[in-house]
């Protein structure tokens, strides 16, 4: 039988999950969607930040505040564009996770 190994990984899954359950069982449905709005926005960061030779701890940290800084800068300059909040937000998502994969996938070609 193989032991049960820990990894950061599943760590950072872990408490994700427990993270997402405490908040829906403290504040219900808004305080899942306000939790999935976060990861949504560390998302895109995590995926660049993926992308760099560093440990697993320092990508989330960074990812996380990098996140909360970048996301909301660039939706704010995409509404001055697009008359749409949600539409903005949805955009930059997209633009986001699209540089994340992207550099994943070249990083890929160069090795």
């Amino acid at each position: 039988m193989d032991k049960l190994k820990i990894t950061t990984r599943n760590l950072v899954i872990i408490c994700t999950a427990i993270i997402f359950l405490f908040s829906f069982f403290l504040f219900g449905l808004t305080g899942l969607r306000t939790i999935g709005t976060i990861f949504g926005m560390f998302l895109p960061a995590y995926l660049i930040m993926s992308n760099f030779d560093i440990e697993e701890e320092e990508k989330v940290f960074f990812s996380f505040f990098i996140g909360l800084t970048i996301f909301p800068l660039l939706v704010w300059y995409m509404n001055i564009f697009i008359a749409s909040l949600t539409v903005s937000i949805i955009i930059t998502f997209i633009l986001l996770s699209a540089v994340g994969l992207f550099l994943k996938y070249k990083n890929k070609l160069k090795i």
